[in-house]
């Protein structure tokens, strides 16, 4: 059975985990279990994380950072929907402004 990723939102699947990742019987706390490996096998197993990540295209490490960032807002409480629409009529009435002040549509050709 393959190896899966553990997410924020819980496992992701069809991500291989690398072989120098131990696995964690039910109810062993992943983080003390690495808190307890030697100085040696934590170096041995972030340079086979990095590896695996340099072999990641660039979108998909982007991707998978916009999601770990979003599960984190949302784990704190931020309602992304309500921000998104805040950010988009905040932005649409600074570009909106400028046509206000001068009647409507900008001018075009040369002002007398």
């Amino acid at each position: 059975m393959p190896s899966t990723a553990l997410g924020a939102g819980g496992v992701t699947p069809g991500i291989q985990l690398p072989a120098a990742l131990p696995s964690f019987p039910a109810g062993v706390d992943p983080f003390a279990a690495l808190a307890a490996l030697s100085p040696d096998q934590r170096a041995a197993m972030l340079g086979e994380f990095r590896s695996q990540l340099d072999g990641l295209p660039e979108q998909m490490r982007s991707q998978g950072a916009i999601i770990y960032v979003i599960r984190e807002y949302q784990a704190i409480g931020f309602d992304l929907k309500q921000l998104q629409f805040a950010y988009m009529f905040r932005i649409g009435s600074l570009m909106a402004a400028p046509h206000a002040r001068h009647g409507g549509a900008p001018r075009r050709g040369r002002r007398r």
